[in-house]
């Protein structure tokens, strides 16, 4: 006889292992080679203590002399609030019902429900890792009033199913909060949403999609560094200290050669102590590099990573493309820069009966939610290079 106690048994003791391990090392390359650690973590922050100079205590001198001036690193304590990462399942009380007589046609349930929410957690979490923390996806370029569907600027951040808020010129439009995208057509750069555009479309406005409920609210990802519009970073503002504040690249994309990478590769090494091991391009940078490789006739060695992602690699250090890096853009960094700071691994949320699966009041649908409270943080910003083409 299959029970809400059977399938609270199914959440914690058969997926909550499979859920977490796709979470933390199958997400993307960049996310599976990032050290994660519970140590930084005080309270509901982050906090993390970096040295942002060398000692001034070495040098030279004679046999009888005067000793080196002994000086101290100089410290900088990087601050984040712990981000609230959620994902959630539903299950009906007729899907429970119909399946009671029948484990196989409930496990088969749990299935579909479970490997939907790995797949819209692998998506989200790896969206935000090179985002900036916004959770802005894009903005609507073309819209009619009661028209659901509408020309937006770009889909990569964007996938059926996914729920979504408008803003207005910076206020959000509750009129459109949640509404899910139920079509799209990749090619013209158009979606159809659950609900009709609301607004009378204006030109001199700007309309943006957010992940729902979730503005300024996700980790801290690679691009906040790099983001013109937010001040500071980690507790501090950007202009204040230069530590904080990453390269900036830009050139025609046909300059972006392996000479030019490997330079910016070695400038890391020269001038910040810091070793790259990974090159993430945006998809469209890597198909223009691979091609500059046939016309070039350069030969390529393929690398693994960590996760079981296969690579090629620029002098010794793998190239990998991502669809939610930014069209025309790349970073060169150092994985081991980077930290994803959590107060505990991925656990489902209970009532203090310890059950997982609860009715939602006032309807017929039982649903268990995941919880991870984190952030991730750069070590030194100042270490990274992003790349950016003109053209």
């Amino acid at each position: 006889m299959i029970s809400l106690t059977t399938a609270d048994n199914a959440l914690k003791n058969m997926y909550l292992g499979v859920v977490a391990n796709q979470f933390n090392t199958n997400v993307n390359p960049f996310l599976a080679k990032v050290e994660r650690s519970t140590t930084a973590v005080t309270g509901k922050q982050v906090e993390r203590l970096v040295a942002v100079s060398f000692s001034g205590g070495i040098g030279a001198g004679t046999e009888m002399g005067n000793l080196p001036n002994s000086t101290e690193n100089n410290y900088l304590t990087l601050k984040t609030n712990l981000k609230n990462l959620y994902g959630k399942i539903e299950l009906t009380d007729k899907a429970i019902r119909a399946s009671n007589s029948d484990k196989g046609a409930f496990i088969n349930l749990l299935e579909s429900e479970m490997q939907g929410l790995i797949e819209a957690g692998k998506f989200n979490l790896s969206r935000m890792t090179y985002g900036d923390g916004s959770g802005y996806l894009c903005n609507v370029t073309t819209a009619s009033r009661n028209n659901a569907t509408m020309t937006v600027s770009g889909v990569n951040n964007l996938m059926i199913g996914m729920c979504i808020d408008l803003y207005e010129d910076g206020t959000k439009v509750e009129a459109m909060s949640g509404a899910r995208i139920i079509d799209w057509n990749v090619a013209n750069k158009t979606i159809t949403l659950s609900i009709p555009f609301s607004q009378t479309y204006s030109s001199t406005k700007t309309y943006s999609l957010y992940a729902h409920n979730s503005k300024d609210k996700e980790l801290t990802g690679i691009n906040a560094i790099f983001n013109s519009s937010i001040t500071s970073i980690y507790g501090h503002n950007k202009s204040d200290y230069a530590y904080l504040q990453g390269r900036l690249v830009s050139k025609t994309s046909n300059q972006y050669t392996e000479g030019v990478l490997i330079d910016e590769i070695d400038r890391q090494t020269l001038y910040y102590n810091s070793t790259p091991d990974m090159v993430i391009m945006a998809q469209d940078m890597r198909q223009k590099y691979i091609s500059l490789l046939l016309d070039t006739r350069l030969n390529t060695d393929v690398v693994e990573l960590s996760g079981g992602f296969k690579a090629i690699s620029i002098n010794g250090v793998p190239i990998v493309a991502d669809r939610f890096v930014e069209n025309g853009a790349m970073y060169i960094l150092n994985t081991k820069l980077f930290g994803m700071h959590e107060l505990c691994d991925w656990e489902w949320l209970s009532n203090d009966k310890g059950q997982i699966l609860r009715q939602k009041e006032g309807y017929p649908v039982h649903s268990a939610t995941l919880v991870k409270y984190a952030d991730l943080i750069c070590d030194k910003p100042c270490a990274i290079t992003k790349c950016i083409t003109t053209a």
